[in-house]
């Protein structure tokens, strides 16, 4: 345990480097994102016309410089007008679940993240994607809003128990998320005969590859629910367990 808490201090260290060294750039990258979006925007065109012409090796190559740089065609609302929010939303669902776009095959970002992430997270990587075409907060909250109909039930948002919104899969929702974690406090078997495992809130974020306030939270909502029971006098710290008090009563 003890070596599973380092792992997520030195995590937290160096996000909050990455995070330093990004402000510090954040001027020099904002008057050169322009320059970026339009050489990504020439690269996806050569990758595209270059058909039978180029190696197989030079094809791999160009497209995943492509989409290493990001999204090369954002919707704009200029060129949008009244469909705006409505493209918007198809560009967002595709940059979140992945599939064939101009650039190519592109991975979803969700599947890097468990499926699942706060939306502080979605307007973030998306912005960084977009380059200087940057999305307002409300523009994007009005995007996650229109996600389930734009991508067809398979992505939408949900709110947890601390009023946090986050972005999910239909795997990944909070409730599927919930029901894992119920499992895992129910690993080592049913009264009299275990009384399952601890769950301990990083442990479980390692293993479920989720963040851990958001795994803390979801564990602290299925409490009140009654499905957990949280122990906080032990040597882990705070660790939850399956409640089988409710037995007892009925007893």
């Amino acid at each position: 345990m003890a070596r599973v808490r380092r792992r997520e201090e030195e995590r937290q260290r160096a996000e909050e480097a990455l995070v330093a060294a990004s402000l510090t750039d954040l001027s020099s990258l904002m008057e050169r994102a322009a320059d970026v979006v339009k050489l990504t925007g020439a690269l996806a065109a050569a990758l595209r016309g270059a058909g039978a012409g180029a190696s197989r090796e030079d094809a791999e190559l160009m497209r995943r410089v492509v989409v290493d740089m990001g999204i090369t065609s954002p919707v704009t609302r200029e060129a949008a007008g009244g469909a705006f929010g409505a493209e918007l939303a198809g560009e967002l669902g595709q940059f979140l679940a992945g599939g064939r776009g101009p650039e190519g095959d592109r991975p979803g970002l969700l599947g890097q993240f468990g499926g699942i992430m706060p939306l502080t997270d979605v307007w973030y990587f998306f912005n960084r994607a977009r380059g200087g075409d940057l999305v307002s907060p409300d523009d994007l909250a009005a995007a996650c809003r229109a996600l389930a109909a734009a991508t067809g039930g398979s992505l939408a948002t949900s709110e947890v128990g601390s009023g946090a919104v986050v972005v999910h899969t239909a795997e990944a929702s909070p409730a599927a998320i919930r029901e894992r974690l119920v499992a895992l406090g129910s690993a080592g078997g049913d009264p009299p005969w275990g009384w399952g495992g601890a769950i301990n809130p990083a442990g479980a974020a390692e293993k479920l590859r989720l963040p851990v306030a958001l795994v803390s939270d979801i564990l602290r909502e299925a409490e009140r629910e009654g499905a957990l029971a949280r122990d906080e006098g032990g040597p882990e710290g705070v660790v939850f367990y399956a409640n089988h008090f409710p037995q007892f009563g009925a007893a």
